[in-house]
């Protein structure tokens, strides 16, 4: 069996100079409202960046520091009521936390290789301390700690389709640049930006390359021309270069049943078939 993985931290820092909240605490219940505070601080961070916080707590807690469960409350109470905690959290979960443990914490442990996270208490932007760290996401009513090696899959797992995904775009914009290279020259950024939106839109790319070889064709050496094409196929949910044949062959019979039909009461035989490139 897997030893759990610690969440809390060994210590963390305490500026020298606190701000007023911590002297309004002090003046009105001396230092020992201060010294309760760190300890709860203590209690916070040897949990993680949260503690619970109830009234059964608070007596266990208030036993243990040699005061009465009341006592420690009122001090909770004021340290709630002046932002030293975040008071709409405490009200709805009844834990005792705050941005700036949070931010503390986050940057204490952005080395370890899990971190396990409550997305219902975050009051912190993540992204700014966690870059390589893997998230260990509680899930409500589940003990993260059995989640490890399936949090190890996942993680692997989006990491693969993400290199997947990033190959496969790579190897679409390859493949659209010959094509520009061979029929025009050299492919300017942003030509090469609109290109990538087509891609993104779902657009193939040898459907890119097509339209790119009928401008050529036409002697319009010109990625214009090429993207009034794409746009057609897009406004019309041609995708694929199989899609746009079909459409083509489509125009070109109706054009040809068109003139026969013409045709006919003249007397005359066989229509002029024309080809489309919509």
């Amino acid at each position: 069996m897997a030893r759990p993985i610690k969440d809390g931290v060994d210590y963390f820092p305490m500026d020298v100079h606190l701000d007023t909240k911590f002297d309004l605490i002090e003046a009105e219940f001396g230092l020992t409202g201060f010294a309760v505070v760190v300890k709860l601080y203590q209690e916070v961070y040897g949990r993680g960046y949260y503690c619970e916080w109830t009234s059964e707590v608070a007596l266990l807690f208030g036993r243990k520091i040699g005061l009465g469960g009341n006592v420690v409350s009122e001090i909770v109470a004021a340290a709630l009521r002046r932002g030293i905690f975040d008071r709409a959290l405490y009200e709805k979960y009844r834990i005792l936390t705050s941005a700036g443990i949070q931010k503390r914490y986050f940057e204490a442990v952005s080395r370890r290789r899990y971190v396990t996270v409550d997305r219902r208490f975050l009051l912190v932007d993540l992204g700014l301390y966690l870059k390589d760290a893997a998230i260990r996401w509680v899930h409500v009513g589940n003990n993260p700690e059995n989640e490890d090696k399936n949090s190890q899959t996942k993680e692997e797992e989006r990491k693969g389709e993400e290199r997947k995904e990033d190959d496969a775009r790579a190897r679409a914009m390859k493949r659209v640049t010959e094509a520009y290279e061979a029929s025009v020259g050299m492919m300017p950024r942003h030509v090469a930006e609109q290109a990538q939106v087509f891609l993104s839109k779902g657009l193939e790319p040898e459907l890119i390359a097509r339209a790119i070889g009928i401008a050529a064709e036409n002697n319009v050496r010109k990625w214009s021309y090429a993207a009034a094409i794409l746009r057609d196929c897009e406004h019309r949910g041609i995708c694929t270069v199989r899609e746009f044949d079909a459409e083509n062959r489509r125009k070109r019979d109706e054009s040809d049943s068109a003139g026969a039909a013409a045709a006919r009461p003249a007397g005359g035989g066989g229509g002029l078939s024309l080809g489309v490139h919509f």
